[in-house]
């Protein structure tokens, strides 16, 4: 489920596993090299019980209504099947955190993954990580960066005056899988 351009599906053909994506967009899709649907991940054209694994890697956070993906996901996955999910922590990047206005909180992050998992899945393990990801040496960088982030451009440029540089940016997500 939203695949993009298919880095996971990259990895599964290297390990020999058979794949399909599934993202909502059109030019993501046109790069995809692999097998891919245009689709809704609350609404999945599949049947029923088709799957061995599903996997949603940063993508359930832009939805409205992620729990409805993790249903649909959920119905098309065979018994016994996994499905995983990538979400970052609303605690990310904590050494910008005091500069920036207060983020709404997203439909879906590591601290609610476990919980939304578990209402369908047994098993829940989670794999969190809490790591130094990036150095930004000048305030650029730590505009560039909160502009990726979709920060507004006046806000991104207001931090990157006056942030201390250098900095290092942690990143803090987790890894959350079940079973059916």
């Amino acid at each position: 489920m939203g695949c993009g351009n298919g880095r996971l599906g990259t990895a599964l053909d290297t390990a020999g596993v058979a794949w399909v994506g599934l993202d909502r967009s059109r030019a993501l899709l046109a790069d995809l090299r692999g097998p891919g649907l245009r689709g809704d991940a609350a609404r999945l054209p599949f049947q029923g019980a088709s799957f061995g694994g599903v996997a949603a890697v940063y993508m359930l956070y832009h939805l409205a209504d992620p729990m409805a993906a993790i249903r649909e996901a959920h119905r098309v996955l065979r018994p016994g099947g996994l499905f995983v999910a990538v979400a970052p922590s609303r605690a990310t990047d904590p050494e910008l955190a005091p500069f920036l206005p207060p983020a709404p909180l997203d439909t879906f992050d590591a601290e609610l993954a476990p919980r939304m998992l578990a209402a369908l899945f047994s098993n829940v393990t989670v794999d969190a990580w809490d790591a130094p990801m990036t150095r930004l040496p000048d305030p650029s960088a730590v505009e560039a960066y909160l502009r990726g982030r979709m920060h507004h451009p006046e806000v991104a440029r207001s931090v990157a005056r006056r942030v201390e540089i250098p900095i290092s940016i942690t990143k803090r997500g987790a890894v959350v899988w079940g079973r059916k």
